[in-house]
């Protein structure tokens, strides 16, 4: 007990020194604690300027009022240890005495009073911070006013940029805009920097002042801008009331009114005149001065290029001062008037084609006219046929013609020479010059000697072969033509697209190779044969490459006996499996069904007094069934409810055997006395069967 107590007492004891212990140290570090506190508030922070703005200098400066409180705070080193952080970046900062740091900042950048702040720091501790706006400056650069022309006073519309990241440095910031003694407020357009301002104005002053001024929490600013009349008029629209006074095919001229035209009275307008259409040159027309007469304007366009084609004009003025506004624009479409189309399509000395398999039949090509060419409506082309010998006479031929070929049938070409005559054409008649075009007298063996042979795509991928026709005396050289195919007939040119050519000298072994990007697979091919000027019958045509020898079928065709092989053989597998299914089907048709003796099954049906009467049906089931199901049937059949009352008479439609069996002496129902009737295999009988002591409905096999 004694040992107890004692161990008791000395536990108290180190218990109640732990605790002074504690209260001890805490009081030490409260002390340490309430003199760091107090050692931070001999720091100070400031900056060198109140009401910052964007591109003003400043200095931030960081110092303490007790040398104590820093070597306390910092330690042995002092003000060395002191440097600065913006947004946890270290900042250069300069020592200006032994309690005493700063940070130079030569440009300010606008910025909202919380978006960061400076700090004064020691060993990573911060010891005091401050925080300060930066406002925007008001420096507008694109200040501009306009107003209109067309009432007294003006209204007036004033616009400029509002600087950057304002509205992030102060939402509340707003602009006025002072012209003499009014005052309006100016209001953002559009999501960008835009700003607007509108007011009043006496439109007939030389020169207009204006102060714009920008109130922000830092207070006010204020940029004055002097512009003068030129700068800021808006001249009417040109073409009130027009009219046009002049038209022909190439030339146009308008008229309209300018009741504001005194208004301008000492002033120079310069005018903006352009013909809108992309395929003409603004330089190739010519346009005259704007003439000015009491209240009226006109101006004339000349020198338009195509008759009957659809022009778009644009007129504006302005003042001749530089920065003046243009006026709002007058478009004017409009047809220059048509007349006959100025020149035939062109054509090629040999450009016709006679097919052998049909003598009879003339081709004829040609370069068509654009669309700027026709002139009018109704384009076409007029093809006459004339005999050599005779141009006066046109003979009478079936012509069907298309924008680039002409067909001419029923024409006996090895009977004289004859000259096609193809002229442009539109609903103001036809042109005044013709393209012509001699097909030589030659009978259809010479003309096939001078057409070049064997037009082939296939041996040269992307080159064009042949080889030289028969006659080669005077043959001086070929042309080559082509064209885009018809997309429902391949043997035929697009009528939409131009044809194409190229010259190619005498050669023995001729190729041309197409231009790049003019794939020869995508085109119709021809060549033709040029004789020599001294040559008394001429070329044989042009001969065209048919369509099914393109490069494409070509390389289909190195391999197609291979192709031809396993269709043949797929040919064959199919034909005799077809074979041995017609085979199949006629046998089938053929089968015959041997019904088994006697009946399967009696069902009730209705007699004519509303009686159920057994009705029979043919036993479906083959011979070859096992004998023990037939054992079974007969079983079931046997013990069939012999109370069940049957008629006297039974009648049932069924198709009979073909082959009658004896009824046996158990069978309740006797057919033996009615074979007769079943001579006819498709007919009906009506049976007479017996009343048996005991009937079963089945009729049993033997």
């Amino acid at each position: 007990m004694y040992v107890f107590m004692r161990a008791m007492r000395n536990t108290h004891f180190e218990m109640r020194n732990t605790v002074l212990v504690s209260l001890f140290l805490a009081s030490f570090w409260c002390t340490l604690c309430l003199a760091g506190y107090e050692a931070l508030d001999h720091f100070h922070i400031e900056v060198s300027r109140a009401k910052l703005r964007e591109g003003d200098s400043y200095n931030v400066t960081c110092w303490t009022d007790s040398l104590s409180a820093l070597n306390q705070l910092c330690g042995a080193g002092g003000v060395q240890r002191l440097y600065m952080q913006v947004g946890r970046t270290n900042l250069t900062v300069s020592i200006l005495n032994d309690t005493t740091i700063y940070h130079e900042m030569q440009s300010a950048l606008p910025m909202h009073g919380r978006a960061f702040g400076y700090e004064c720091l020691c060993d990573g501790a911060s010891i005091v911070s401050t925080f300060f706006p930066v406002g925007v400056r008001l420096q507008v650069v694109d200040f501009s006013c306009r107003f209109e022309d067309a009432e007294f006073p003006a209204p007036f519309n004033c616009s400029f940029s509002r600087p950057p990241m304002s509205d992030t440095v102060d939402a509340t910031a707003n602009y006025t805009l002072q012209h003499d003694d009014r005052t309006v407020a100016c209001q953002p357009v559009g999501q960008g920097l835009r700003m607007q301002c509108i007011g009043r104005l006496n439109n007939f002053q030389k020169a207009f002042n204006f102060t714009l001024r920008l109130h922000d929490q830092l207070g006010e600013q204020s940029q004055r801008f002097q512009l003068r009349r030129e700068q800021m008029i808006v001249l009417e629209r040109p073409g009130a009331d027009f009219n046009v006074t002049s038209l022909n095919s190439s030339s146009i001229c308008l008229e309209w009114s300018a009741k504001r035209s005194t208004n301008h009275i000492g002033y120079t307008i310069v005018w903006s005149k352009l013909l809108l259409n992309d395929n003409i040159n603004n330089a190739s027309v010519l346009w005259t001065d704007v003439k000015q007469a009491t209240n009226r304007e006109s101006v004339c366009l000349y020198r338009l290029p195509h008759p009957y084609q659809n022009y778009t004009i644009e007129l504006q003025r302005r003042y001749n001062y530089s920065g003046a506004h243009l006026s709002p624009s007058f478009v004017y479409s409009f047809y220059t008037l048509p007349e006959r189309p100025a020149r035939p399509p062109r054509v090629w000395p040999n450009g016709y084609h006679i097919d052998p398999r049909q003598p009879n039949e003339l081709h004829i090509y040609w370069q068509p006219l654009p669309q700027l060419e026709h002139n009018g409506p109704r384009f076409t082309y007029n093809v006459t046929v004339q005999r050599s010998s005779d141009p006066n006479q046109i003979i009478p031929a079936k012509v069907a013609v298309d924008s680039n070929e002409a067909v001419i049938s029923d024409l006996e070409l090895n009977s004289d020479s004859f000259t096609i005559v193809v002229r442009s054409q539109n609903s103001l008649g036809s042109s005044l010059n013709s393209s012509r075009i001699r097909i030589p007298w030659l009978l259809a063996p010479r003309r096939a000697r001078r057409v070049p042979k064997n037009l082939d795509t296939g041996r040269r991928m992307g080159h064009l072969t042949w080889d030289p026709p028969e006659e080669q005396m005077l043959l001086s050289s070929y042309t080559v033509y082509w064209c885009s195919w018809n997309i429902t007939d391949r043997s035929r040119c697009n009528e939409g697209l131009a044809i194409g050519s190229a010259e190619v000298e005498r050669c023995s072994q001729c190729q041309y190779k197409p231009p790049a990007g003019l794939l020869i697979d995508a085109y119709k091919w021809a060549v033709s044969a040029n004789y020599d000027g001294r040559d008394a019958f001429g070329s044989g045509g042009m001969s065209w490459l048919e369509w099914y020898h393109r490069p494409l079928m070509t390389s289909v065709v190195q391999s197609d006996h291979v192709h031809n092989i396993q269709g043949i053989i797929a040919l064959i597998i199919l034909g005799g499996f077809i074979y041995f299914l017609v085979r199949k089907v006629r046998y089938m048709s053929n089968i015959k069904v041997d019904l088994p003796e006697g009946l399967q099954s009696v069902v009730p049906a209705q007699t004519a007094v509303g009686q159920e009467l057994p009705l029979l049906t043919p036993h479906m089931q083959q011979e070859q069934q096992q004998r023990e199901e037939r054992q079974k049937e007969h079983e079931q059949q046997t013990n069939l409810d012999a109370r069940i009352h049957y008629p006297p008479v039974l009648y049932a439609n069924f198709r009979p055997l073909d082959t009658l069996v004896p009824a046996q002496a158990q069978d309740y129902v006797r057919i033996s006395k009615r074979a007769a009737d079943l001579a006819n295999p498709s007919g009906y009988i009506c049976m007479q069967p017996t009343q048996p002591v005991k009937v079963t409905g089945y009729v049993s096999l033997p």
